[in-house]
């Protein structure tokens, strides 16, 4: 227990007053009583064995004693103790490690300047015998080491220098969240409310709580010259590459350069390709891309095959540049890589104080090629008339080359009847109606209608089920080929049935009273899916849910092994694959996935190389850049707010308070002292 009020004890001196009202009080009274109350009096004190008149006033100055005790108590607010106030100084250091950090002048950078300062407020702190955190904030804050008092002061000084190893810096490439790393502080502010949050960062905030102090490590005179972003698109068969630059913190004249290599080449691995410059200086004369400090400039680099380069080439307001690019009189139609640089105008440099955003590389501009092959036969089971490819699927095999030509070179190749169909080569297969005799090894595998079950397909086939009038399919288990595809819409006159598959192996997709009519099997090298009804016998092709099932069927067997070719750090970039692993090499990099669909997330800038042998016995290679994120380019950005948890001094947090216990006790005190009173009056 203790006392917060000890003062309150003064109170006792009341028990003095007690004992000398006692003292001086006259032991005896006048007063005019009868004989017969005499002598009753008398007669009551005979009857009693043991006289308790002396007990009775023990026990009376006793419980005043008491009373005036516990009033002096009350006085003082008893309290127990929860926990010990923490009397010593204490800070939470919050050092900003994003990628403007990185930034610098007179070869120091503002995290070295920040670090530095962690360290000389760290030696204070611990000079005064105080406590010490210390939180790196990035994309995953975490604390480099937490309440660390002076007896620690070796280790944690020391862990602190080491921040400053410029091959291992803990610097990051991406962005970080200070208000997040504020709320991480929450258990530190709960222990101890006083504790004093400090911001080591280059970013100002237009409001800043009273807990926290903001440590700007900008210095005079940093700027950045950036490539915010880098695009190249296919605009009438012909790449048009677009370059957003600015400049931060100053004022500046620059140039973006293109480098164009592979220039319509053929694939990636072609060789004696050529490569093709081209710069914004060209063009611009008298006008160069002019960067006032703060709005971004966009530059475009794109063929003119009639020569209409009009634009307004001049800075005025803030118009692209426009810089026309050929190659023997004609466009860009492909290319293996294209390395964008940004100089100075009439330099070959750029000395700004952020070298990472100064260089960016353009890929995808080879597709990969996918051979795709239709073979359509076979005679129809009630007219016995020769049936060969439908223009459902015809339509449909095109419509798939159009909506993934940003992708995928699709080449599809027509077999008639008559025609010898192949079994190898091809990454994609659709027989119909006549199946071949032993099932393909190298690619996905689509049987529609089959007439007999080819070797290897792993099922058997029964007899056909033929009805007067349609009947409708029902879902069987649920799948992406199965997304926004609604089974009970489609219908079907005569299907075959299935006398084996092995369930383990294949997914019934759709059904009808218990006959699995569509299936799919995803085993490693053995892909398949199986219709085993017509589309002349269906409404199915009628329906908008075959587009979408064949492009549904198309996406989950032949994925991306990415979508797109570039991505900021610390971005989640999403993998696939069309064969047992793919490797992914870069910086310090060289991971290889079997699982998919995988997940990636690099977080140091550059180019990385996605390499994988498909099923088909093909190695695919791409490329894809990682960038620092167009917000970090910007040295002098502003934030809104910190939003701190701050947390106000509560002693209910250190004591619980024993005034109530006082008061029962008090009043219990009162009661007794009463009721000794009242036996003392009655006598």
């Amino acid at each position: 227990m203790k006392l917060l009020l000890p003062l309150g004890l003064l109170g006792l001196l009341g028990i003095i007053v007690l004992i000398i009202i006692y003292i001086i009080r006259p032991n005896f009274q006048q007063k005019l009583i009868s004989s017969t109350y005499i002598w009753k009096l008398s007669l009551k004190y005979r009857k009693r064995k043991l006289p308790i008149s002396r007990l009775r006033n023990f026990l009376l100055i006793l419980s005043q004693i008491l009373i005036i005790t516990a009033c002096a108590l009350i006085l003082t607010k008893p309290s127990w103790i929860l926990k010990e106030q923490v009397e010593e100084p204490e800070v939470v250091l919050i050092i900003d490690s994003s990628a403007s950090m990185r930034a610098g002048s007179d070869e120091t950078t503002r995290y070295e300047r920040a670090v530095r300062g962690a360290i000389e407020k760290a030696e204070d702190t611990f000079n005064k015998n105080g406590i010490v955190s210390v939180m790196l904030a990035a994309r995953d804050n975490s604390f480099l080491f937490e309440r660390v008092t002076a007896e620690g002061r070796a280790d944690a000084v020391n862990d602190l220098q080491a921040l400053l190893d410029s091959e291992n810096t803990n610097c990051s490439f991406g962005t970080c969240d200070l208000n997040a790393a504020v709320r991480q502080c929450d258990e530190i502010l709960q222990a101890n409310p006083s504790a004093r949050i400090y911001l080591y960062t280059d970013t100002n905030y237009a409001s800043v709580p009273e807990n926290i102090t903001l440590e700007n490590v900008s210095a005079e005179g940093e700027w950045n010259g950036a490539i915010l972003n880098a695009t190249a698109e296919l605009v009438d068969n012909y790449y048009v590459f677009t370059v957003e630059v600015a400049s931060y913190g100053r004022a500046a004249e620059l140039t973006v350069n293109l480098e164009i290599f592979g220039v319509n080449a053929e694939d990636s691995t072609e060789d004696n390709t050529i490569t093709l410059q081209f710069s914004s200086e060209e063009v611009a004369g008298d006008y160069p891309l002019e960067c006032d400090g703060v709005n971004t400039r966009t530059v475009i680099f794109k063929y003119f095959p009639d020569d209409d380069t009009s634009g307004d080439m001049s800075d005025a307001d803030g118009a692209p540049i426009l810089v026309p690019i050929d190659f023997d009189g004609t466009g860009i139609y492909s290319y293996q890589s294209v390395h964008v640089s940004l100089v100075e105008a009439g330099s070959d440099t750029l000395d700004d104080s952020l070298s990472t955003d100064n260089s960016f590389d353009i890929y995808g501009g080879l597709k990969e090629v996918l051979k795709v092959q239709y073979y359509s036969a076979g005679k129809d089971p009630n007219s016995g008339v020769e049936i060969g490819p439908n223009i459902f699927f015809e339509q449909m095999l095109e419509t798939l080359r159009k909506n993934y030509a940003d992708r995928w070179d699709i080449q599809i190749t027509e077999v008639k009847k008559g025609n010898t169909y192949a079994t190898t080569g091809y990454d994609f297969y659709i027989f119909e109606h006549d199946m071949p005799e032993e099932m393909p090894k190298d690619g996905f595998v689509f049987l529609v209608d089959p007439n007999i079950a080819p070797k290897g397909s792993d099922i058997s086939l029964g007899g056909s089920v033929a009805y007067r009038s349609s009947v409708f399919l029902a879902a069987e288990n649920s799948h992406v080929i199965l997304n926004n595809v609604d089974p009970s819409n489609i219908s079907v006159s005569r299907y075959t049935k299935l006398s084996y598959y092995d369930p383990e192996e294949y997914i019934p997709l759709m059904s009808y009273a218990d006959d699995p009519l569509f299936l799919v099997k995803n085993q490693g090298q053995s892909r398949v899916a199986v219709m085993l009804f017509s589309v002349h016998y269906s409404n199915f092709p009628l329906l908008k849910d075959f587009p979408v099932m064949m492009n549904n069927l198309f996406s989950f067997f032949m994925p991306s092994t990415v979508v797109g070719n570039s991505f900021e750090t610390y971005e989640s970039v999403d993998l696939n694959c069309r064969g047992k692993e793919l490797q992914v090499t870069g910086y310090k990099v060289d991971t290889t996935f079997e699982e998919f669909p995988a997940t990636l997330s690099l977080n140091t800038p550059g180019t990385y190389k996605l390499t994988t042998t498909t099923y088909s016995d093909t190695t695919v290679i791409e490329n894809i850049y990682v960038k620092v994120p167009a917000t970090e380019s910007n040295l002098y950005a502003e934030g809104d707010a910190i939003v701190s948890s701050y947390y106000e001094i509560n002693e209910s947090d250190y004591y619980n308070d024993l005034l109530l216990y006082f008061a029962i006790a008090l009043v219990a005190l009162l009661t007794a002292e009463w009721l000794l009173q009242h036996k003392e009056n009655s006598i």
